[in-house]
């Protein structure tokens, strides 16, 4: 076996331990420390487990990880997310498990905007499951601007 083989299992078996671990924001912690555009490739592979919390767990991460790279490289990040979008397509091969729920994570962000648009279609699905975070929003006086029936509207 091949040494970057061997590193990849190791990485992938380690970031493994820390999904599973009961504390996931200090397992996160853990796994931002470890090199981005290493850690991303195991866990495109748990966003496929059979197992859903881990792969929630590793939604979650794959967020915080992408989103960190953001910070520091936004070409590595766009790539990261070029993958997932080539995962849903056809041509791929695959069958794109986690990929739109890891756009999400990456993608929710503390920018006006994409927070009321997140919220809008929120609301619109009637999640009941999201009426906390709503409710949290309703206190929120920001205003956006949205394209609404062939409309800009604040």
């Amino acid at each position: 076996m091949n040494r970057e083989k061997s590193g990849f299992r190791t990485l992938k078996k380690k970031i493994l331990e820390l999904l599973n671990n009961n504390d996931l924001e200090k397992s996160i912690v853990k796994i931002l420390e470890l090199p981005a555009r290493q850690v991303v490739n195991p866990l495109f592979s748990f966003l496929y487990n059979a197992d859903e919390l881990l792969k929630w767990k590793a939604v979650i991460a794959m967020g915080a990880v992408v989103s960190d790279l953001a910070d520091h490289n936004m070409e590595s990040a766009r790539i990261v997310m070029r993958r997932l979008l080539w995962n849903l397509n056809d041509e791929s091969g695959g069958i794109g498990w986690g990929s739109p729920e890891a756009m999400g994570e990456i993608m929710k962000s503390q920018h006006p905007t994409s927070r009321g648009l997140a919220a809008w279609a929120t609301g619109a699905l009637g999640d009941k499951s999201a009426m906390p975070a709503l409710k949290c929003l309703s206190k929120d006086n920001t205003m956006i601007r949205i394209f609404l029936e062939r409309h800009l509207v604040d």
